[in-house]
């Protein structure tokens, strides 16, 4: 299926462009293949309400056949196809993240009382501050509170370890400000 995808998103390149990247690289395929999987695992990975593969490479290809058109001639397929990847994945967990339930703050004081059950009041907090941070935040967050290291966080998320010690330098922040409210 993915294959099929992406034979379509070279037939329309090359209409596009003039240039076939199969004639260059005959390992395209796989290799824009590899590309779309590697987004969509990483996003599920992230997010339990993420769409199935076939969902998200369609997205993607749908998206792609439109920015081709406004794209600078030469460009890269494989590039093109990674950043419409990406975008995509991005645009979704945005959305994902916006309709997830929200918490308000002023609750917080009424379902947290002292003597409640510490997993009701654990549930609330989270709720609350997983509002404040971007699903990668959440993620690394939520390997960080399994006790996983840094290493472990890099290989899990497929992230750079520069990435992983900012995304918890964010967390470190959004806590001591979720405190202040």
């Amino acid at each position: 299926m993915i294959d099929e995808y992406v034979e379509w998103l070279l037939m329309v390149y090359a209409e596009k462009t003039g240039t076939d990247p199969r004639t260059d690289d005959p390992d395209v395929t796989a290799k824009a293949a590899r590309f779309l999987l590697r987004h969509n695992v990483r996003g599920g990975r992230l997010l339990a309400d993420w769409p199935g593969v076939e969902e998200f490479v369609s997205l993607v290809a749908s998206e792609m056949a439109d920015r081709l058109g406004r794209r600078q001639p030469g460009e890269p397929f494989l590039k093109i196809l990674d950043n419409t990847a990406d975008a995509v994945r991005h645009r979704i967990a945005r959305e994902v993240r916006r309709r997830a339930a929200h918490v308000p703050a002023g609750l917080i004081e009424g379902q947290v009382a002292p003597g409640q059950e510490p997993e009701k009041a654990m549930r609330v907090l989270e709720a609350e501050l997983r509002e404040q941070l971007s699903f990668e935040e959440q993620a690394v967050l939520s390997l960080c509170l399994e006790g996983s290291s840094v290493d472990e966080m890099v290989k899990a998320l497929k992230m750079s370890k520069r990435t992983v010690y900012r995304k918890l330098k964010t967390i470190e922040q959004s806590v001591k400000l979720f405190g202040q409210d």
